[in-house]
């Protein structure tokens, strides 16, 4: 078991937007990953998320959702699901109205995470939930090839008034105005996301 942390630590998986690139059957996060396989896009980063908190890492796993419905994802009776009505003013919208679910549950760390990227670890969770920063991003790979800030991305409550509200940006405004104070974590995993079907064949 990871001790358990200090703070109060909520995942928070956004999951509100259209996926509009994605010309698929069904919305991307519903796609499933593999032939024969009852796994989604969504499903993949749910379930690390609540194998973190399996482990004491997480206390809650909250599922922003929008523009689809997300029924029919693995385990989503496992986590808390919030609506987010304004879903179509970009990603902002859903980090806050995450973060006020965060709040509401007592939390004051948040480990942020879209849900259309399937190869991100419980094992990133964790290491984001528990690692002593006020801002935290992941990193993948080896000096000197490792990549720069990728999710998941730790916020401790006291950042989170510097946060934008509004626009289709969420942490990533900070980084680039300063990007000396964001710590960065070595993870295992893929950070790649699934934006297109071919996104998605290549992953496969």
């Amino acid at each position: 078991m990871v001790p358990s942390p200090a703070m109060g630590v909520a995942a928070l998986i956004l999951a509100g937007g259209a996926g509009s690139r994605f010309d698929g059957k069904r919305h991307k996060l519903l796609t499933r990953l593999r032939d024969g396989s009852d796994q989604t896009v969504l499903g993949a980063v749910v379930a690390a998320a609540l194998e973190a908190q399996a482990v004491g890492a997480i206390d809650e796993v909250i599922v922003v959702a929008g523009a689809v419905d997300l029924a029919g994802t693995p385990r989503l009776d496992e986590v808390t699901v919030v609506q987010n009505a304004r879903w179509a003013d970009g990603q902002a919208s859903s980090v806050l109205a995450g973060l006020e679910a965060a709040q509401r549950g007592g939390h004051d760390v948040v480990v942020v995470c879209p849900g259309d990227q399937p190869g991100v670890s419980e094992a990133a969770f964790v290491a984001l939930a528990t690692v002593d920063a006020a801002v935290a991003a992941a990193t993948y790979g080896v000096e000197p090839f490792a990549t720069g800030p990728r999710p998941p991305v730790r916020l401790e409550q006291r950042m989170w008034r510097h946060l934008p509200t509004d626009g289709d940006e969420g942490a990533r405004a900070w980084f680039r105005a300063y990007p000396d104070t964001v710590r960065l974590v070595p993870v295992t995993g893929d950070p790649s996301d699934i934006d297109t079907v071919e996104d998605l064949e290549r992953w496969n």
